[in-house]
C-alpha cells in the first residue's frame, strides 16, 4: 500500500450510515470504529486524523489492524459488495495508517483528563487488560496494572505467530498507554485470595483480565514422548527462527487461530508437510476462514473429523495413531459432540506434534472473593458493563469466553473501562446490587509507596 493507493482505495467508499443507522461496515467492527469517518480522512490525505480516529476508539489500533479478520467483519459487511464489487480494503488501509502513524512523531492522540483521585487495579496486561487500563488513565483514574509474566501483551505475545509478531506495534502502544499514567507491573502474579484483598484494600475498583493460561493437556496417551511439545512452546521456538531439522513431519492438534498459526509457522521453519487434526468439521473450526484459506494456500493438510488417540514411539515420537469421529448431541457450550466411529483408525507419521487445545485461565483464587457468583469457573458478568456480582470487580478478555481474538478482548476491555467508571461516579447501580466484599483488615502498603 502506497499514500495514492490508500486515497484511491478510500475513495470509493459509498459513505453510507446516518448518526441513527450507523454503517454496516461500523455495526460488524467489534472496536466500534467509525469506519465511513476513517475512510473519509484517508481520501483527503488526513492521516493524522485518520489515525486520531483509530486509536480514539481502540488504543490497540495498530495490533488490531495487523491481526484483526476484516475480511470476516468489517469487509464482509461492506456495502459494496451488494452491488457485486470488491468491498474496500479496510484492514490494508488501517494497517497502513497505523504503520504511519506510529512512525511518525505526531502519533499521540489521547490525553488524559484530570486526576479523579480514584485508583483501579487491573490484574492482566493482555489485550482487554491494556486497553482497560489505558482507557480508565484517559479518564483521570490512577491504574495499576499487573502480569504474573515478565511479558506484557498476552495473547499478543504468546498465541500470535512470528511473522505477524515481528510486525507489531505493541511496545510502542504500550508505551503510550503507560504514558497516559498506567503503573505497569510485570512478575507480579495476583493469584491467591491474600494477594487480591491486599490489592483490593488499597483500590476503588478491580478489573480481571487474566489471560487463558498455560497450554491444555490433550489427555492422549504416549503424550510425555520427546517429540510432543505443546503450542506455546513451539511458537516461542519458532519466533526466535529456531529451525526444524530437514524433513520433519508436523501434526498439530486443535482447530483454533492458534493451531492454525503453529501449522503456518512450522511452513517457515522448514517443515516437509504439516497436518491439522481437527475433531469436528469445517462449519464448527473456530479459526478464522482468512487463517483456513491462508494455510490451505501454503499445503498445510486438514484432517476435519479426525482426533489423536495415541502418540506413538519407543525413545521419541514416530507417528500419531488417529480415529475418525462423526458429531452427535450437544454438549454444554452448544457444540456438536464429536464421537469416535470405530473402525476407522489409521497411522499418520510424525517426527513432532504439536498439541493447540483450549486453555482456562487459572481463575481457582476468585473462588474465595465474597459475592462473586462463578458459572463453570468463571466469573458472571454484566454483559453491557463488565461488572460481576460483586460490585467492586469487573472481568473480561478470556476470563468470561470473551477473549477468543484480539478484537474481542479489546472490545471487553473497553466496555468494562466505561462500565468502571460510570459505576464510580456511581451513575448506574451496582449489577446485581450486592455489597463489595472488604478485606480483613491488615496493614497494607500505601497507593504509590
Amino acid at each position: 500500500m502506497t499514500a495514492s493507493l490508500a486515497i484511491l482505495e478510500a475513495d470509493r467508499c459509498l459513505r453510507c450510515g446516518e448518526p441513527a443507522d450507523p454503517a454496516p461496515c461500523t455495526v460488524a467492527c467489534p472496536c466500534e470504529l467509525e469506519v465511513p469517518r476513517f475512510l473519509q480522512a484517508v481520501t483527503r490525505g488526513g492521516w493524522e486524523e485518520a489515525a486520531e480516529v483509530m486509536f480514539s476508539e481502540n488504543l490497540l489500533a495498530a495490533s488490531c489492524a495487523l491481526l484483526c479478520p476484516a475480511g470476516e467483519l468489517c469487509q464482509q459487511a461492506c456495502a459494496l459488495t451488494r452491488e457485486g464489487e470488491r468491498p474496500i480494503a479496510i484492514g490494508l488501509l488501517e494497517r497502513f495508517v497505523a504503520d504511519l502513524a506510529l512512525d511518525n512523531p505526531w502519533a499521540r492522540f489521547r490525553v488524559g483528563a484530570p486526576p479523579t483521585g480514584k485508583r483501579i487495579a487491573v490484574i492482566g496486561a493482555g489485550p482487554a487488560g491494556l486497553v482497560c487500563a489505558g482507557e480508565l488513565a484517559a479518564l483521570g483514574h490512577g491504574v495499576r496494572v499487573y502480569e504474573a509474566s515478565g511479558e506484557f501483551g498476552g495473547l499478543l505475545q504468546y498465541g500470535i505467530a512470528a511473522r505477524r509478531r515481528e510486525a507489531s506495534h505493541l511496545a510502542e502502544e504500550v508505551r503510550a498507554i503507560i504514558a497516559l499514567g498506567v503503573e505497569l507491573y510485570l512478575d507480579t502474579p495476583i493469584d491467591t485470595p491474600e494477594r487480591l484483598w491486599e490489592i483490593e484494600r488499597q483500590c476503588d475498583a478491580i478489573f480481571i483480565g487474566i489471560g487463558p493460561g498455560a497450554d491444555g493437556d490433550c489427555g492422549v496417551p504416549g503424550d510425555t514422548l520427546p517429540g510432543v511439545v505443546r503450542a506455546g512452546s513451539f511458537l516461542d521456538r519458532a519466533r526466535r527462527g529456531v529451525p526444524l531439522q530437514p524433513g520433519t513431519r508436523v501434526v498439530v492438534i486443535g482447530g483454533g487461530n492458534t493451531a492454525l498459526d503453529v501449522a503456518r509457522a512450522a511452513r517457515r521453519v522448514g517443515a516437509a508437510q504439516v497436518s491439522v487434526l481437527y475433531r469436528r468439521s469445517e462449519p464448527e473450526m473456530p479459526a478464522y476462514r482468512e487463517q483456513l484459506e491462508l494455510a490451505r494456500s501454503e499445503s498445510i493438510r486438514i484432517h476435519f473429523l479426525t482426533q489423536p488417540v495415541e502418540f506413538l514411539g519407543t525413545t521419541r515420537l514416530t507417528a500419531v495413531r488417529c480415529m475418525g469421529t462423526r458429531l452427535e448431541a450437544w454438549d454444554d457450550f452448544d457444540q456438536p459432540l464429536p464421537v469416535p466411529v470405530a473402525g476407522s483408525d489409521f497411522v499418520l507419521g510424525a517426527d513432532l506434534a504439536v498439541t493447540a487445545v483450549g486453555r482456562t485461565p487459572p481463575l481457582g483464587f476468585l473462588r474465595r472473593v465474597e459475592g462473586l457468583d462463578l458459572d463453570r469457573g468463571r466469573p458472571r458478568v454484566d454483559p453491557v458493563s463488565g461488572q460481576t456480582t460483586n460490585p467492586k470487580y469487573f472481568a473480561g478478555g478470556a476470563v468470561v469466553g470473551g477473549g477468543g481474538s484480539i478484537v474481542a478482548a479489546v472490545r471487553s476491555g473497553r466496555r468494562a473501562a466505561r462500565g468502571i467508571d460510570r459505576w464510580l461516579a456511581r451513575e448506574t447501580p451496582a449489577w446485581p446490587g450486592r455489597p463489595a466484599h472488604v478485606a480483613p483488615d491488615r496493614t497494607e502498603p500505601g497507593w504509590g509507596e
